[in-house]
């Protein structure tokens, strides 16, 4: 933490130090903060996305902007298991904004996931996660699986 703290004071203004941080309080279960951080990060990056899109020809801003938003749906997806870690509704929320049939992203199968793990309902947890695993490739779930791993709901990355 004190590094990750130490490259915020240096650079106030990178994304990467604060994510870092709220990550930490993520894995810490310290919901609260954590809350408080990913929905600053998630308007941080919409405006680096907005500034990023102006200095790219207009090609290549589709992929950009699909950069981007994995990193939003991923803090939106870390947002919904902290609310639902502490049985907030704003977790049913966050899942109606994410869509089903998501070519770009698995969101919605791991925020079912999230929400049934959190209630103790691990075989339904597994089922989301399975049906996510064989739509989507490989690394594109890593990252959705890794939170669910952070909060003790599956034993390793392969599960």
């Amino acid at each position: 933490r004190s590094h990750f703290q130490k490259a915020h004071e240096l650079d106030k203004e990178s994304f990467h130090p604060k994510f870092n941080l709220a990550e930490l309080d993520f894995v810490q279960k310290h919901y609260a903060p954590a809350i408080t951080a990913f929905n600053e990060l998630i308007k941080q990056n919409e405006s680096i996305k907005l500034a990023a899109a102006a200095k790219v020809p207009e090609e290549m801003r589709e992929v950009q902007a699909r950069q981007f938003e994995t990193t939003t749906r991923l803090m939106q997806f870390k947002l919904l298991i902290c609310h639902a870690q502490q049985k907030e509704s704003k977790a049913e929320d966050i899942l109606k904004s994410f869509v089903p049939f998501d070519n770009d992203s698995p969101a919605y199968y791991f925020g079912k996931a999230a929400l049934a793990y959190a209630k103790d309902q691990k075989d339904d947890g597994d089922d989301w996660v399975a049906s996510a695993k064989n739509i989507y490739p490989a690394d594109v779930t890593a990252i959705f699986i890794d939170s669910l791993v952070e909060m003790g709901w599956v034993s390793t990355l392969g599960n």
